[in-house]
């Protein structure tokens, strides 16, 4: 895995080998980031698919301790539409343990991929999540 970016918040690898890139998101709560802060990584995320292109994606929320607003649900799911609709094939989710973070990040997610091609699934454990995406994995 190459690492791409880490920041305190989220950190993005890249296996350009599988075509997967991983992110996973750090205890990130109320107290220690920004709106602004959490838009800049979404941002960042969408930059790389859009460089690397990847066919997969695996996103860690397990340590995302953050109720995101409807307002930036809509933001970020108008963004991932608009920017990398048909660069994913398969999305693999790993939730948070936090059910209003769940409930947040799985409707940010839906919203995302509402009438797009990316075959995705919610799962709870990485590894799992890394064979239903790439089964020689």
């Amino acid at each position: 895995m190459k690492n791409l970016s880490k920041s305190s918040l989220h950190t993005i690898l890249y296996d350009p080998e599988h075509h997967l890139l991983m992110n996973s998101w750090d205890i990130v709560n109320e107290q220690n980031f920004s709106i602004e802060e959490y838009k800049n990584e979404v941002r960042l995320w969408v930059d790389v698919c859009l460089k690397y292109k990847p066919k997969y994606c695996i996103t860690d929320t397990r340590n995302f301790h953050y109720v995101v607003s409807k307002e930036i649900q809509k933001w970020s799911s108008d963004l991932a539409l608009k920017e990398i609709n048909y660069v994913i094939n398969k999305f693999a989710i790993i939730l948070s343990e936090k059910f209003l973070s769940q409930i947040s990040l799985e409707n940010t997610i839906e919203r995302s991929i509402y009438n797009v091609s990316i075959d995705h699934k919610y799962f709870s454990d990485i590894e799992v999540a890394k064979k239903w995406l790439l089964p020689s994995y």
